[in-house]
């Protein structure tokens, strides 16, 4: 007898305003911005568009995270993408990929 089991994975450990975050696992209370869905999945839709607006922080289950990072492939196909925003001036720079800004 053959089972087979369909999971359903994501790329994402939560989702706040439209925006996709993934805990940061070596520092605790940080996060970074990814995407919905792996992008080099067959029919991947691309996970913004418009304008994003990244917080210096977001609140998840009852406890602030400092946003850190744009991950890697976060705005991969994203080509109605507009702008992306990062507002509030920041003490510790943002990695954006393999870029400090």
């Amino acid at each position: 007898m053959l089972l087979f089991v369909a999971f359903q994975s994501r790329a994402y450990d939560f989702e706040k305003d439209g925006i996709y975050y993934n805990f940061n696992g070596t520092i605790p209370f940080e996060v970074f911005v990814t995407y919905r869905d792996n992008p080099f999945d067959v029919g991947y839709q691309p996970s913004y568009s418009g304008v994003v607006v990244i917080p210096e922080t977001v609140e998840f289950a009852n406890k602030y995270y400092r946003i850190t990072e744009i991950g890697d492939f976060a705005f991969r196909g994203c080509s109605s993408l507009s702008s992306i925003e990062i507002p509030g001036l920041r003490s510790d720079p943002v990695l954006l990929g393999d870029a400090k800004v």
